[in-house]
């Protein structure tokens, strides 16, 4: 596998982000679950087609079905997926697939496979499209060792590779059409699990190749939709469940900390994730950057962290978190000023609030509305279940909504965020447009230079913060819950799930893994 080299200062700073725990456990598993993994989610998919899937759950499952040809692993360096070695020059990026990868029903891949998953991610009515926006023409050969592929661009992108590859998908062609619209109901690819079923509640996966008989590492990985968090703590104390990563709020971890030291190992770890209120700025009241200003004073974020929060986490200013070398760190929210608030929001009348129907979110919901009533609004909140919020957010149907950026450790993710360009369908889904913040925007993943890059993207979200274009509210500390008896596993900033596939039962836990 071939790694890619890349300005060693970003790694560097990356290093405390990147502590990983491997645990090696001998204690009570849990009981006999033949070779399954039950793994905790507490949120259903939108969807396991890649060309659609934008929702964090959807991406980490689709990223064990599918493959890129490169991804970004646990210590946030880019490797190979399907493609062996890369370079770049002359405006081209080449890329070898070595021969022997195979779609899940046993089919080979073949050139025009690719040719037709590039298609597809640069499709106009692709939600990615913008990222592929820079490449003017791919040529795929085959070769005697497998594929040569050659993307020309018009540029120079320092996230190309890290952010916008990882997420196109090799797809089967054949298959894909053959399906039309019941593709998601299966989908297919060539990653490390193919999927075996799909449930309302469930959705089962399994190994692609074989494991020997006398392995430990885990064949069936059964991801368990469960919604109420409650519920969920006490599967994985029971036994019911296996693991849950990044998927229990901070009460329940602490609760667990107190009350499972013999059935569970419980590990918090710095992550990527930022809790923030999208606003809705093609909402005449909302347009108005006072009012803006106003809903951000009225909040006291402190007062939820270490309430609702329990300490796990901190006041957020930006959509990339402290530990990343782009944040801006001068950034400050204003003082907690329920008097200032007040004097701008007290004519505004009601406001709708709308959170997913996940317990935590509805809690975060209620406390958010209830600090800003105390600042002279009348909120209106409504909870949804996942499918329905989330497709009320993409088309605009909202004012404010309670959202989440979950893995964003590439700066590019303003663009993505903010650009006029991505507007909805994109995911600029506040609305925002800033005419002078869009030719930074364009210019800045295009600097091959780390400190001028860094110089614009620390621009960048000044302007994007000044503007209360979003009301950025807390970073999480992220927690993995799993039971006694389980080894391998290691966090990753990213809350992904590649470490499943590590993950096995110790030579003394209870459970088998036949």
């Amino acid at each position: 596998m071939f790694i890619l080299s890349v300005p060693r200062t970003i790694f560097i700073f990356f290093c405390t982000l990147s502590f990983f725990f491997t645990l090696s456990c001998t204690s009570k598993g849990s009981d006999s679950h033949k070779g399954e993994l039950r793994v905790a989610l507490s949120s259903a998919p939108a969807t396991l087609d890649p060309r659609k899937a934008t929702d964090a759950t959807g991406m980490r499952l689709s990223n064990l079905i599918f493959q890129s040809l490169v991804r970004v692993n646990k210590n946030l360096e880019v490797e190979g997926d399907a493609a062996s070695t890369w370079s770049f020059k002359d405006k081209t990026y080449f890329f070898q697939v070595p021969k022997g990868i195979l779609f899940h029903n046993g089919r080979a891949l073949t050139k025009e496979d690719l040719a037709f998953s590039f298609d597809e991610f640069r499709s106009k009515n692709s939600p990615f499209s913008s990222a592929f926006a820079p490449i003017e023409s791919v040529e795929i050969k085959e070769t005697p060792e497998g594929f040569s592929v050659a993307i020309h661009v018009s540029g120079y992108s320092a996230k190309f590779l890290s952010s916008d590859l990882p997420v196109l998908k090799i797809l089967p062609k054949k298959e894909v059409l053959e399906s039309g619209e019941s593709f998601k109901d299966k989908p297919m690819g060539s990653g490390p699990l193919k999927v075996d079923e799909i449930g309302v509640q469930n959705i089962l996966l399994e190994r692609a190749q074989p494991l020997s008989e006398d392995s430990t590492l885990f064949r069936k990985f059964n991801f368990k939709v469960i919604k109420d968090d409650f519920t969920r703590s006490q599967k994985l104390l029971k036994g019911e469940l296996d693991i849950a990563i990044a998927e229990l709020p901070p009460d329940m971890v602490r609760r667990l900390e107190k009350q499972s030291a013999e059935e569970l190992t419980i590990l918090t770890y710095p992550g990527l994730s930022m809790t923030y209120l999208l606003m809705n700025l093609k909402d005449k009241t909302l347009a108005d950057k006072n009012v803006r200003k106003a809903l951000n004073q009225a909040l006291n974020r402190e007062e939820i962290i270490q309430h609702k929060l329990l300490g796990l986490g901190q006041a957020a200013t930006s959509i990339l978190t402290p530990n990343n070398p782009f944040f801006n760190g001068e950034l400050k929210n204003p003082e907690f000023d329920l008097g200032a608030a007040q004097k701008v929001l007290k004519n505004v009348g009601t406001l709708s609030l709308k959170t997913s129907s996940n317990p935590t979110a509805i809690d975060h919901g209620k406390v958010l509305a209830n600090q800003l009533e105390q600042a002279g609004l009348k909120i209106n909140l409504q909870s949804f279940e996942w499918g329905t919020f989330y497709n009320d957010v993409k088309t605009g149907n909202f004012q404010l909504a309670t959202m989440k950026w979950v893995g964003a450790f590439d700066p590019d993710i303003y663009r993505i965020a903010f650009h006029s360009k991505e507007l909805p369908p994109g995911r600029n889904r506040s609305n925002y447009i800033n005419s002078e913040l869009d030719p930074l925007l364009d210019k800045a993943f295009q600097i091959e230079d780390l400190a001028e890059r860094k110089k614009v993207y620390l621009k960048i979200q000044k302007m994007v913060f000044d503007d209360f274009a979003i009301l950025p509210l807390w970073y999480e500390t992220q927690a993995a819950v799993l039971r006694k008896g389980l080894e391998g596993f290691e966090t990753s900033p990213l809350s992904d799930y590649y470490g499943l596939l590590q993950l096995k039962t110790s030579g003394n836990a209870n459970g088998t893994n036949d």
